[in-house]
């Protein structure tokens, strides 16, 4: 995962605790919900993506390494305010 350039399972409690912490998830019988906020920060951030990868030039699959290091990244930039953070 860290050649991949994403974070690593000892983060991952942190992460959804930061999450909650901001308002972009809530938790609902167990599971985690995004809020309106966490919806408009999702379709700002995710990179595009297919189901398979093939649908559109540039896009890369939901759950790929690389989605997930493209998004994190896009997420990096607005928390330290180099790129606008969505309304919601």
């Amino acid at each position: 995962m860290k050649e991949a350039g994403i974070g690593r399972p000892s983060t991952y409690s942190r992460t959804v605790e930061k999450l909650e912490e901001r308002g972009y998830v809530e938790l609902e019988d167990g599971s985690l919900v995004p809020t309106p906020r966490g919806r408009a920060v999702w379709l700002e951030a995710a990179p595009l993506y297919s189901e398979d990868g093939a649908d559109e030039e540039g896009a890369v699959e939901l759950f790929s390494p690389e989605f997930t290091a493209r998004m994190e990244e896009r997420l990096d930039r607005i928390a330290r305010g180099e790129d606008p953070a969505p309304e919601s």
